[in-house]
């Protein structure tokens, strides 16, 4: 790990095994700053009393003088006698006091780091801007065609792992749209699917879809009693299934296409059966002495 001193910014790589999970302290062999490090890469300046300080730039000196001739501070198993040592002997001896014995705890929690060459801070800040530079002048380089790919896949995070749940939407749209685009002729092919669709809100039949009306007349009975008019004819189903029987709607219109007059009437039958046909017999009472055209429609009576 990279640890820098919080004094003079001094830096020195460190192996993970030197500093315990407590955390322990530290002296840089630069400027003898004192401070605690934990894993957590907290640093914590600790001051010391005069006399441990003494203690403490002694210990910095000797590991300063021993980086020069290895260009790394000395580590625990080099065989060289540690500051750490060198301050427990002088902490043993009488008269001392609490401060050489708190010189002595310091020196021998140090760590003796291997020095690294320290970071510039300005060197990695050009080299993030030639690296930005050099990106911008490949994307001038782009074509319009690619730069409007590469906006879209920034804008939807295609680089991301959110492709094939992008593509999985985009089939289910696609195949919802298409379903419901052809619903009368799946409807006409497979019956059962029409109410499927109406559990949704989608009519997918036709009303009176394979039903025809056949050799239709009508004749107007000008009685001065009860006038009437008379519209006979045929339903056919046309189909090879059963179909249910709508209601029939009569309009009846003058020479302009006005309508005069128009009445419903249920068929005589609630189905018909597939290739077979139903008589029709419709009765207007009091027709409009007028009427010239007559139109036959199916309709849907809600209840």
């Amino acid at each position: 790990m990279l640890i820098y001193c919080p004094k003079c910014r001094q830096g020195y790589n460190v192996g993970e095994d030197l500093i315990p999970e407590e955390g322990r302290k530290l002296r840089c062999s630069k400027c003898g700053e004192v401070f605690r490090y934990d894993r957590r890469g907290e640093v914590e300046a600790v001051k010391m009393p005069p006399a441990a300080e003494n203690d403490e730039t002694d210990v910095a000196d000797e590991a300063a003088a021993l980086s020069e001739e290895n260009n790394d501070l000395p580590s625990e198993n080099n065989g060289t006698e540690e500051p750490g040592d060198a301050a427990d002997e002088e902490s043993e001896k009488p008269g001392d006091g609490g401060a050489s014995e708190n010189a002595g705890e310091e020196a021998a929690a140090e760590p003796e780091p291997e020095i690294d060459e320290p970071v510039d801070i300005n060197d990695i800040f050009r080299r993030l801007s030639e690296q930005t530079e050099g990106l911008f002048e490949k994307e001038k380089k782009l074509t319009l065609r690619e730069r409007l790919w590469l906006k879209f896949k920034t804008l939807t995070g295609w680089n991301i792992h959110l492709k094939v749940k992008y593509i999985l939407a985009f089939l289910a749209v696609i195949a919802a749209l298409s379903l419901y685009n052809n619903r009368y002729d799946i409807a006409r092919r497979f019956p059962w699917t029409a109410p499927i669709y109406g559990v949704f809100g989608a009519e997918a039949q036709i009303l009176g879809e394979g039903l025809e009306f056949q050799n239709i007349d009508w004749i107007y009975f000008n009685d001065e009693e009860a006038p009437r008019l008379e519209i006979k004819g045929f339903i056919n189903n046309m189909t090879n299934r059963t179909l249910d029987l709508p209601t029939v709607h009569v309009e009846m219109l003058d020479e302009n296409t006005n309508l005069l007059k128009s009445q419903n009437q249920q068929p005589e039958q609630e189905s018909l059966k597939a290739k077979s046909r139903l008589p029709l017999n419709i009765v207007v009472t009091k027709p409009s002495p007028t009427t010239k055209y007559v139109f036959l429609t199916f309709v849907e009576i809600e209840d």
